[in-house]
């Protein structure tokens, strides 16, 4: 009963292709501040390789990290934090991509697709003060203006500027500020525990977990605050160190979605246990703030000049037993470089609302015992730190039974 059909391209209605010449079409890339890249590595007959998969993710970069380059060729900008997308790896097997541009004031979607080729070793440069790691040129070979394809007018968020009202050292390199509205302006709104603040600084963009509790800060008698907790590495961080009580920074609204914070009341998951390296911990101390179920904190750091917001996961986790009725957040450490002070803490006797110390890396058995130590059948593992820490531990969990649904991360560097 199914009609045949044969497949053609629809009428032209008159117009013209699309092209890369079309000046409208090329002002739309070069003054773009986001694109979309689709890209794939599919699997050949006989090709026992398991990376197979496509990859759709975002690239971000202030206007001209993507620039029309001749009548049918763009170049991209590929920077510090893209290593935990696969684009570059599947171009290497299969250079054929997808891009989409948004207009995000008429709705108008541009698609293009071509050929892409890297170099992975461009000439020094300082594009809007990124360092260029790598640059994608695409050939593109197909043109494609939808108008009005996405609904209504998307507005981008306004900066303003908040008081550095105060500085607190955490840690070896690690300092917090404690953010705040100026006289006279609209008080602070709130935020959810996970959630990250985008900061200005030199015309570059970072973002940074909140790690102050979902409400007055802890410790902070003054006015409603923001507190950003941030290691002294990078341009912008070390900018920010620099920076004094009563300096003034551009902030961008808190955003983001990660954490348990999303989960509903009739979730079945029974226990979250927050696992962390180094600077990491930032937005695992509002989630503890905030927590609702039995918690678990492990961070994984080197050493204990390094570790920040140790007292304050005491204090936290001890204010937990009388919330949650005798269910207070576990601490879990493991220290990678321990020193002789960390050694003989990691030998004393186990206190309730104190660190159990280990001086050794994390494993997912540990992890798995951690859930297991606090009742759980069906925890949510939640992740912050760089890549190569996190991927394998998320893997092996994943091996042992545990969701990939109920396994969430944010990573960096």
């Amino acid at each position: 009963r199914v009609a045949a059909r044969a497949p053609s391209r629809a009428p032209a209605n008159g117009k013209p292709p699309a092209s890369l010449e079309d000046p409208a079409i090329r002002a739309l890339i070069d003054g773009a501040d986001t694109m979309f890249i689709g890209s794939s590595y599919g699997r050949a007959a006989g090709d026992t390789d398991a990376r197979h998969g496509a990859d759709a993710s975002n690239r971000c970069g202030s206007p001209g990290f993507v620039r029309v380059t001749g009548p049918d060729t763009l170049a991209f900008d590929n920077y510090n934090g893209n290593q935990m997308y696969s684009t570059l790896g599947n171009i290497t097997r299969d250079p054929r991509v997808g891009l989409t541009f948004f207009d995000w004031e008429s709705g108008d979607v541009l698609q293009l697709s071509g050929t892409a080729a890297i170099d992975f070793a461009p000439p020094e440069q300082q594009q809007g003060q990124e360092r260029v790691l790598q640059i994608v040129t695409v050939r593109v070979d197909s043109v494609v203006k939808v108008p009005k394809a996405i609904p209504g007018i998307w507005t981008q968020a306004q900066s303003r500027p908040l008081v550095i009202a105060k500085k607190v050292d955490e840690s070896e390199g690690v300092t917090s500020f404690y953010l705040e509205a100026p006289p006279s302006t609209p008080p602070l709104g709130p935020f959810k525990a996970g959630q990250h603040m985008p900061v200005l600084v030199n015309g570059l963009n970072r973002s940074y977990s909140l790690s102050g509790p979902p409400g007055p800060a802890r410790g902070w008698s003054g006015p409603p605050s923001y507190r950003i907790s941030v290691k002294n590495i990078g341009e912008v961080s070390s900018t920010l160190h620099a920076l004094k009580e009563g300096d003034t920074v551009d902030c961008l609204p808190p955003a983001g979605n990660f954490g348990p914070a999303g989960l509903t009341p009739s979730s079945d998951v029974d226990a979250v246990v927050l696992v962390a390296a180094g600077v990491g911990i930032t937005p695992m101390v509002s989630m503890a703030y905030d927590a609702t179920r039995p918690t678990a904190v492990v961070h994984a750091v080197k050493n204990g000049r390094q570790w920040p917001f140790r007292d304050e996961f005491r204090r936290i986790s001890a204010n937990a037993t009388l919330k949650h009725r005798g269910a207070p957040i576990k601490l879990r450490a493991f220290l990678s470089r321990a020193e002789e002070a960390d050694l003989a803490a990691a030998e004393a006797p186990y206190r309730e609302s104190d660190w159990e110390i280990a001086a050794r890396r994390v494993s997912a058995e540990d992890l798995l015992k951690v859930a297991k130590d606090l009742g759980s059948s069906k925890p949510m593992f939640c992740f912050c730190g760089p890549l190569p820490f996190a991927a394998p531990l998320q893997a092996a969990l994943e091996e042992a039974g545990i969701p990939a649904a109920n396994i969430k991360a944010e990573s960096f560097g």
